[in-house]
């Protein structure tokens, strides 16, 4: 019978966690070429790291809604500094009682993805 001891579980958790945020990054930087692949590699994997961290504590675990959470980090600027949309970005991402995948339908639909913007904005 094989045994794991728990310091080797933690080191291949650690692994296993250490190659989900390289492969967040990799594809950012592929996918944001603008933004995510203009930035320092230690930047990017630290920022996605926080993600990962902060995606967690908002219940959201599966890999394409954790990417989708990182990329709301490269939102417009206009979006990301106005006090209104990030109130209701903290409101509707902190609202655990919806899935991940309704609370990021709703970001993308009505912040993320509009066309119109600068109305959202006024």
């Amino acid at each position: 019978m094989l045994t794991i001891r728990s310091d080797q579980l933690a080191t291949l958790e650690k692994s296993v966690d250490e190659a989900k945020i390289r492969r967040f990054a990799d594809r950012l930087a592929i996918d944001r070429p603008a933004d995510a692949g203009a930035m320092k590699r230690e930047m990017l994997l630290q920022l996605v790291s926080d993600g990962v961290a902060d995606a967690s504590q908002l219940e959201i675990t599966d890999n394409e809604e954790v990417y989708r959470f990182l990329n709301l980090f490269f939102l417009p600027d206009e979006i990301k500094t106005d006090d209104r949309v990030q109130g209701i970005l903290i409101r509707v991402l902190n609202n655990v009682t919806l899935s991940a995948q309704h609370r990021l339908d709703f970001i993308e639909t009505n912040i993320s993805k509009r066309d119109d913007i600068q109305k959202l904005l006024s």
